[in-house]
């Protein structure tokens, strides 16, 4: 976490369990087994955006000078320790408590209050409300019907879940299923976050970074879905990214609101935290109207969209064309051999257009592709 010696080794963890393990909050957490597979498989993945002096475990401790994982939790501090790494490059309790504290979906609706609040754009007023903070089951009903009755579905997201898991899509009917499973979060955590459901027409993000307790504005990322989980990120310039946004949304609202969430993560966040900081956000049609939706979500941590913000500065705009749009995306395959096949056929068929982003072996399931040109219309 601190900065070494320029001479020194960064130590780069890929730890995408990261979500599980602040949702458990358990130094000895064992995180599910395709959680594992992906880190293990993917463990490289992080050099592919980092400076020069860069490491991944198993290295000799010794020559650590610095530590910088996915993201920092109690689980991945112990990881560390049990490796030999210093104590005085990794967090101490309180810090790793107020990251938690902040990682919590509660902070995007303080987020949400605050541009209410300070954004001066005449659009800002069509913003959505901040998400409910429910903490009783009935509370859960009423909102859900509520909604219902006005024609709209229902989000429910618990504070704290893994990688997808944790975020509820109803159109208007709670099931027993859904009813116990908000009763096992209301206990384990004490509420539950509840949005109305939008038509989302284009996810995108904003992504900052934080040092010396200020934030910067990093870039934008976009990405796509595919049944409400991660499906990849275009590899564009800010510019595009920007020209395409900007035929739904003013490109004067997206300013205004990059500059008050600089504002909001420099005071809020900064202080207790450096690292990336990534804000999911949404266009959606709303009567006949683009809407933006400016916090969907807070991840005080890298992220996809960070590492393709970075990827793209490196591996397309250094290596190809700059206007040229690539894809970053994960692959799995479940079975032996599968995943080697695969990169193998795509680099025969687009030889300069694909490339692996992570080590590639008979036994891995998972990896980081990029493609571009030719490869990226496959």
């Amino acid at each position: 976490m601190n900065a070494g010696h320029p001479d020194g080794y960064c130590l780069y963890v890929f730890n995408p369990e990261h979500d599980y393990a602040l949702a458990h909050n358990d130094a000895n957490f064992v995180a599910p087994r395709s959680a594992l597979e992906f880190a293990a498989d993917c463990a490289g993945f992080m050099l592919n955006f980092t400076g020069g002096n860069a490491v991944v475990l198993p290295t000799n401790p010794a020559r650590i000078e610095s530590v910088v994982p996915w993201g920092w939790d109690i689980t991945v501090c112990r990881q560390l320790q049990k490796a030999g790494v210093p104590e005085d490059l990794l967090p101490d309790q309180e810090r790793l408590d107020a990251i938690r504290t902040l990682s919590h979906r509660k902070t995007a609706s303080e987020m949400m209050r605050y541009l209410h609040r300070y954004c001066t754009h005449p659009d800002c007023g069509r913003f959505p409300s901040p998400a409910a903070e429910l903490t009783a089951v009935g509370e859960i009903e009423a909102f859900v019907a509520e909604k219902a009755r006005c024609g709209h579905g229902t989000i429910l997201k618990w504070p704290y879940s893994g990688n997808g898991t944790g975020i509820v899509h109803l159109p208007g009917v709670l099931s027993p299923t859904i009813l116990r499973q908000c009763e096992n979060v209301l206990r384990r955590q004490g509420m539950v976050l509840a949005e109305q459901q939008y038509e989302v027409i284009q996810n995108f993000a904003m992504e900052f970074y934080c040092r010396r307790q200020i934030a910067e504005f990093c870039g934008y990322s976009l990405f796509c879905t595919k049944k409400f989980s991660y499906g990849g990120n275009l590899l564009l310039p800010d510019r595009e990214i920007e020209r395409r946004l900007g035929s739904w949304i003013d490109p004067a609202l997206l300013t205004g609101v990059q500059l008050l969430l600089t504002h909001f993560i420099s005071e809020k966040i900064a202080p207790v935290y450096e690292g990336p900081v990534g804000v999911d956000m949404f266009v959606y049609r709303e009567e006949g109207h683009y809407r933006l939706n400016p916090a969907v979500e807070i991840n005080l941590r890298h992220t996809m969209g960070y590492a393709a913000r970075k990827i793209y500065d490196l591996h397309i705009a250094s290596e190809h064309d700059p206007d040229q749009e690539g894809l970053m995306e994960i692959k799995y395959f479940p079975h032996s051999g599968a995943l080697l096949s695969y990169v193998r056929e795509q680099s025969l068929l687009y030889p300069r257009g694909f490339k692996t982003l992570t080590q590639v072996s008979h036994h891995t399931k998972y990896a980081v592709v990029l493609s571009c040109g030719d490869g990226s219309a496959r």
